[in-house]
């Protein structure tokens, strides 16, 4: 059982406690306290409230963050009290369909990099509550190009990208940079110019997890999808709009959605949350293809 501690006591702290009593009920989690900048408690709910500057007399295992879009003030002002980044939770995390401590507090530890065409790598990241391991955030490639770089990864993230052109994006209405990297194209559509997004992405590409990849695919092509099921990855998800009898594939009935859902945009949704889908949970942690529905 995990000792807690809930950093907020506003609005996020009042929608969520039933998430909280849930896990204590389930014998989880064992609340040791509540801090936040008021003055005016002593406890609420049942559970002691502790003054910031006495967090220290406690023994804390986690800090579950009870703030709506927490900024990174409040995370450092956590770690301040000595408590590290594998130690904090954002209360958003518990509300998510199956989620585990002991999956997710692995996960902080050792976080694989995602390897992904488009934006569903760092929508994953971002509502699971956990840094950009991989470079691919915030940008997309081409089918073709994608295959070719998880054929050699090392290779295409050793080399230099340079500017290629520029393309456009008809959904953003905007301009935005192409780059080269050995012959396969990035194309970086939520930046606004090559300096910026080269700096993003050889400042993340050092945070690879060469030791744990997870590598998503999407396609709606059969010769694609087998020839992705045979790379050798040990964590790999494969979504299709066609059935296929395999494993990692998750296929998504586009005539099942809303009228005119492309294949991109229902992947990209199963990250966000919209559609309930699969264990993201155990899929980072194990490389297992879980269903809920």
């Amino acid at each position: 059982m995990y000792k807690c501690l809930l950093w907020g006591t506003g609005k996020q702290f009042s929608c969520s406690t039933q998430v909280i009593k849930y896990y204590e009920q389930r014998q989880e989690i064992e609340i040791v306290g509540i801090t936040s900048n008021e003055k005016i408690y002593s406890q609420i709910l049942g559970w002691t409230f502790i003054p910031k500057h006495e967090i220290s007399n406690y023994s804390i295992d986690i800090v579950i963050v009870m703030i709506e879009d927490p900024d990174i003030n409040v995370f450092e002002e956590i770690y301040s009290k000595g408590f590290k980044y594998e130690d904090v939770i954002d209360i958003k995390v518990l509300k998510l369909p199956a989620f585990s401590f002991e999956n997710y507090l692995w996960i902080k530890k050792d976080t694989p990099t995602i390897f992904s065409p488009m934006c569903w790598g760092g929508v994953t990241y971002h509502s699971l509550g956990l840094k950009f391991k991989s470079p691919f955030i915030n940008m997309f490639l081409l089918e073709d190009d994608y295959m070719q770089f998880l054929d050699d990864p090392k290779s295409f993230i050793e080399h230099e990208i340079s500017y290629k052109k520029t393309g456009w994006s008809e959904i953003m209405k905007k301009e935005y940079p192409i780059a080269d990297c050995d012959g396969i194209e990035l194309h970086f559509n939520h930046y606004n110019s090559f300096e910026e997004a080269k700096s993003s992405w050889d400042r993340r590409k050092k945070r690879i997890n060469w030791d744990n990849i997870l590598a998503m695919m999407f396609t709606d092509n059969l010769d694609v999808a087998e020839r992705f099921l045979k790379m050798n990855y040990t964590k790999k998800m494969l979504f299709i709009s066609f059935e296929m009898n395999a494993e990692e594939a998750i296929y998504l009935n586009l005539a099942d959605y809303r009228d005119g859902i492309d294949l991109w945009t229902a992947v990209n949704d199963t990250a966000k949350g919209k559609y309930v889908n699969y264990d993201i949970f155990k899929m980072m942690k194990d490389g297992e293809l879980s269903f809920l529905i």
